[in-house]
């Protein structure tokens, strides 16, 4: 049985090769050695497991004279992990026969680590290198219940145990690991990048998603750079959307390899009260509220969550699943008429949501709705910056001018209700279907323009239900336009029960609530018993009601998630 010499790096793109593992210390190196001579000798694997090694260039010291072995990872052959991930271990007793891609050491390299005899072993597969199919992230999974992988500098200066069913991101360009006495280099490179992302999405829509949905986030690198740098559970990317307010950026949570962005606050002394609101605000409500971007994790420039405000100027973050669009980006002319009913239908949801818990959004506008999936459809309400707890609202700095229902202009002394969130949302739908084109933009909404509004609604080449709803949402007067509860089981909703039958998550909310029933929020009574809040991962605590400055007011691209 022969092994390959190495192939040329240059070459690796084409032949679908993008990494390599090797020994990183004797005993790895002694041990790949015995490997490739127990395949020799036992001619048993059909050329499987050889398939993987290639003879690479010879190391220098006392044993420079022996043969080094490394294996190949690449996307032209098909490994027997699952869902297309890299095994990689010692085989079994029974022996070397496809029990794992990468075979590397013999069975009894890993007895003698064993304090148990060989039968009593539970799996002789140490772990996986797998591809996530959406962050196109590669992960690092401990598979033995008795020796767990250390991540060399994993957490940044610290190593990583991985330990059963444990999983990491493999976030740099050489990525070191070892279990037991054998230490590990897994190296990524590739001279064509592009080659390298069609070879990828080419071997996840085959082997990891063949029924489709395979849709690998753009805003993400699809190999570690040099620039990467990670900050508590997540590897930053790429900046998205930067100004006056801070940065987002991509990136990937560190455990999961799920896309993640990170909204980073700069914070001068009188926008602390602000941030502190909006970060409350955005704990009212559980991961799993349909509407609802989820905040999983926030903290300060000091690493503290929740962050402290310690300092009179400091950053701080808030880390989010990472949208694909928001609905000014979002490619309409090739989004369905269901799947578009199917984001219209989350965002309300998520604002019926957000009345429920007493809150006034008040920036409801084409870059605050994200898109998160357009198959299944997904969409979320994000940023809480200008929202209030409260029934009524006087402020008039709030959201995008042309955003914002005409009573925020007109009612300066009464104030205004939530049901200014309902005309937002109905506008900002207006805008995915035809944007006005006969309105100047940044404009406050009169009369006049109002009728202008609503004779674009009317030629929209929509349903009847759709142009109905939307009319009610959009009245001038605000005590015309119904609730997000009312509007929930409005006909419309009926023309999506197909596209949500086999997808409960995203369901019909209240079928069994007629309309007219439950109170508007601008209702005192109504705002006063809010209930208890759930809250959200690590912002279950409150931030400090007190602060060593006076109140003040301020609030803190491309894709989503980039704030405004």
């Amino acid at each position: 049985m022969s092994f390959s010499t190495q192939v040329a790096s240059e070459d690796g793109d084409e032949s679908g090769r993008f990494a390599t593992l090797s020994p990183d210390n004797q005993a790895a190196q002694d041990a790949l050695r015995d490997v490739v001579n127990s395949l020799r000798e036992d001619g048993g694997d059909d050329g499987y497991q050889s398939s993987f090694i290639e003879e690479a260039a010879p190391a220098s010291g006392p044993n420079s004279q022996a043969p080094n072995y490394q294996f190949v990872l690449s996307f032209d052959q098909f490994p027997g992990g699952p869902d297309g991930s890299w095994e990689f271990g010692a085989g079994s007793s029974a022996g070397f026969y496809r029990d794992v891609d990468l075979l590397l050491c013999p069975l009894r390299a890993l007895d003698s680590l064993d304090d148990a005899p060989t039968d009593d072993r539970i799996n002789p597969t140490i772990g996986l290198i797998s591809l996530h199919p959406k962050s196109g992230s590669f992960l690092l999974e401990a598979m033995s219940e008795k020796h767990p992988i250390t991540y060399l500098s994993g957490d940044g200066n610290t190593d990583t145990v991985l330990h059963h069913g444990q999983t990491s991101v493999l976030h740099m360009t050489r990525n070191r690991f070892r279990f037991g006495p054998f230490q590990y280099l897994l190296e990524f490179h590739t001279q064509h990048e592009s080659r390298f992302v069609a070879a990828r999405n080419r071997y996840i829509a085959d082997n990891i998603l063949p029924h489709g949905g395979m849709d690998i986030y753009p805003q993400l690198d699809p190999l570690p750079r040099q620039g990467h740098h990670r900050v508590r559970d997540s590897v930053f990317h790429r900046t998205m959307a930067y100004g006056a307010f801070g940065m987002v950026k991509s990136g990937v949570h560190m455990r999961t390899g799920d896309a993640v962005a990170i909204k980073t606050l700069h914070c001068k002394a009188r926008q602390i009260p602000s941030v502190r609101n909006e970060l409350n605000l955005a704990a009212s409500f559980t991961p799993d509220t349909i509407g609802i971007i989820p905040t999983f994790d926030t903290w300060c420039e000091h690493g503290l969550s929740p962050p402290c405000f310690g300092t009179a100027i400091e950053d701080v973050h808030l880390a989010m699943p990472l949208a694909r669009y928001d609905f000014d980006s979002t490619p309409w002319a090739d989004v369905d008429p269901k799947t578009r009913l199917g984001l219209f239908h989350q965002t309300l949801q998520g604002l019926e949501a957000i009345h429920d818990a007493g809150i006034m959004h008040r920036d409801i506008s084409p870059r605050n709705l994200l898109v998160l999936s357009l198959d299944p459809p997904e969409a979320s309400i994000c940023d809480f910056g200008k929202a209030l707890r409260s029934g009524k609202g006087h402020d008039t700095t709030i959201g995008p001018i042309d955003t914002v229902a005409p009573e925020v202009w007109t009612s300066k002394e009464r104030g205004y209700s939530n049901a200014i969130d309902i005309w937002s949302l109905a506008y900002t739908w207006l805008c995915s279907l035809q944007r006005p084109t006969n309105l100047r933009h940044n404009a406050k909404t009169d009369l006049q323009r109002h009728k202008k509004l609503i004779a674009t609604l009317l030629a929209c080449d929509i349903s009847p239900a759709l142009r109905n709803l939307m009319r009610d949402m959009l009245s001038f007067d605000p005590r015309d336009r119904p609730t997000a509860t009312e509007a929930l089981v409005h006909e419309l909703w009926e023309e999506i029960e197909e596209l949500q039958a086999g997808s409960p998550e995203l369901g019909l909310r209240h079928p069994e609530i007629p309309a007219k029933k439950r109170p508007r929020l601008d209702d005192a009574s109504a705002s006063a018993d809010l209930g208890p809040l759930a809250k959200s991962h690590k912002m279950v605590a409150s931030l400090p009601d007190t602060l060593p400055w006076t109140s003040g007011s301020g609030s803190a691209g491309e894709g989503g998630n980039d704030g405004g």
